[in-house]
């Protein structure tokens, strides 16, 4: 299969242009997609994978939630990295797939880990658990698919968020997790209401700004005052 690159144009159409024959191609040797465009991607769903080993095998909770850090700072920069790539169509949706596994791993099944460690661990929990796996995949599922309708029919990308964003899990557990100390036998059930509303969040229709260069800011440097909170208490 022959590869080639796209640009687009200032009119918003695309025309190929020719690999760079000293560029070295793996996919012709394996399978899948290889440059720079996914390394932030796979960063965030192997940080997110060991957070969740830490968990459920482990015990190490803590290190769970700076897994799920790095995992939401690598979600930040995942987009902006594949933008300087020239993609051809298939790399893209390559990495849209990619991009939605590794946000699965990270911001559904992660938290779950971390509350099941945490101290949902008996049957009673499971409704809140389900209830959060079932909205998270379902708010994936479904920007995945109008997402992929948007493209096809030559619309602009999202200009704000529908619902909460998944990925703002990233600041809101770690905050929450400070309490895990202070009272760790009402921690699980207050875990499982911050649940049902993160998942009433996720799926209802609400419209949030994209975050741009100074929200971006903000949010690293959150990110790095939770980590030093939760280092020290």
């Amino acid at each position: 299969m022959n590869e080639q690159p796209i640009t687009r144009t200032k009119a918003g159409y695309t025309q190929e242009t020719e690999q760079d024959p000293k560029e070295f191609d793996l996919s012709k040797y394996v399978l899948g997609f290889y440059n720079y465009s996914i390394i932030a991607t796979l960063g965030g769903l192997v940080v997110s994978m060991l957070g969740i080993c830490c968990s459920v095998f482990w015990q190490l909770p803590l290190v769970s939630v700076y897994c799920l850090l790095i995992a939401g700072a690598f979600h930040l920069f995942d987009g902006k990295i594949a933008k300087t790539k020239l993609l051809t169509p298939e790399q893209t949706d390559f990495g849209r797939t990619l991009d939605l596994i590794s946000d699965l791993s990270a911001f559904v099944l992660l938290p779950l880990a971390i509350g099941y460690r945490t101290g949902m661990d008996s049957v009673w929990f499971l409704p809140f658990l389900l209830v959060y796996l079932l909205a998270g995949v379902i708010r994936l599922s479904y920007l995945h698919v109008t997402d992929a309708e948007r493209k096809a029919t030559g619309g602009r990308h999202r200009q704000v968020h529908i619902g909460l964003p998944l990925a703002s899990v990233t600041l809101i557990l770690p905050a929450f997790f400070l309490l895990y100390k202070v009272i760790p036998l009402v921690f699980p059930w207050l875990f499982g209401v911050l649940m049902l509303l993160m998942s009433a969040g996720f799926l209802y229709r609400f419209k949030m700004r994209k975050l741009g260069i100074k929200g971006v800011m903000v949010f690293i440097l959150l990110g790095i005052i939770e980590m030093v909170l939760l280092a020290v208490l």
